[in-house]
């Protein structure tokens, strides 16, 4: 199947453009850690990952709930005074994360620096984090617009950043794809009308994203760039 009258292209970002997971395990364990809790494997943090990082600290603590209790750290553990606390230790490291374990798929540094169609970015990362690993990449110059959780009034799959970015760039919903691997990034495409490409490379299971019936499901990034060529 060929991908046709395509003038824009979204991109999500954690799991379709960069292997952030290492990463944002790190940082989460070292919070964690400060609460003399125990980590997190790589497999457990992906499952983490899609919904915000505020979503993503909810999961990760409410996931010691009895190692909470057990070691007397507190009686309840979805108390959000406690939800707040945590989230506010864990992006004190986010924030600072230098990217150190953090690689861009095949492909991805290529295509955005060569291609002549508008791309755009949207992400539910938040700001700085998403900012310090445009930087470090050097790909921020690439992209029409980038969208992240702190300048966008709701993250993904609701569909109002993706509207934003079509009308700034002045291009209709029938010609742009949304590319993520995320099960926002597909939601998200289908409440604006807009087709879209599951990667199967991220963070999602793969049986929960192809339930959602994507325009396409791709292994790869080089895969979805084959597309685009065909």
């Amino acid at each position: 199947m060929t991908i046709q009258n395509v003038k824009l292209i979204v991109f999500d970002l954690d799991g379709t453009l960069a292997d952030t997971a290492p990463d944002i395990r790190a940082n989460v364990n070292k919070t964690l850690a400060l609460w003399g809790l125990s980590p997190y494997s790589l497999a457990e943090v992906k499952g983490f990952v899609g919904n915000g990082a505020k979503v993503f600290a909810q999961r990760a603590l409410r996931g010691r709930a009895d190692e909470l209790k057990a070691k007397g750290i507190a009686n309840d553990p979805f108390d959000p005074n406690l939800l707040e606390r945590f989230f506010a230790d864990h992006m004190v490291l986010y924030r600072s994360s230098d990217n150190a374990h953090t690689i861009l798929y095949d492909g991805v540094f290529d295509f955005l620096t060569q291609t002549r169609m508008p791309v755009a970015l949207f992400t539910n990362k938040p700001g700085v984090p998403t900012e310090r690993l445009l930087s470090h990449f050097q790909l921020r110059e690439c992209f029409t617009m980038v969208l992240h959780a702190d300048n966008v009034p709701i993250n993904k799959p609701n569909p109002i950043g993706l509207q934003q970015i079509m009308n700034h760039v002045g291009i209709s919903p029938a010609e742009t794809v949304m590319v993520g691997d995320g099960m926002p990034d597909i939601q998200v495409a289908k409440a604006a009308g807009v087709r879209s490409v599951a990667l199967l490379q991220g963070f999602a299971p793969t049986e929960e994203l192809l339930a959602l019936k994507p325009d396409w499901a791709l292994d790869t990034f080089a895969d979805f760039v084959t597309l685009l060529k065909q």
